[in-house]
């Protein structure tokens, strides 16, 4: 439940490698009408590329992603 609770905090989630060796992955929601969860923005890419240092600045980045794309959906 500590991890949810950091999700929601944070705005989006993470996954060092523990879905798929050697892979990390960052996602954000895409809500609709009614705060409503539709979709998810999901980046995911070689541990090498995508480094742990690197997971505060391109979540922040697919957090704002996300909701530019949820703002559109819902104008």
């Amino acid at each position: 439940m500590l991890e949810c609770e950091q999700v929601r905090q944070r705005g989006y989630a993470t996954d060092y490698a523990e879905a798929d060796e050697g892979i990390h992955c960052i996602s954000a929601p895409v809500w609709g009408r009614e705060e409503q969860l539709i979709a998810v923005l999901w980046v995911s890419a070689p541990s090498k590329r995508l480094p742990k240092g690197l997971f505060s600045s391109v979540g922040k980045q697919v957090m704002l992603s996300a909701a530019e794309i949820s703002r559109r959906l819902n104008p």
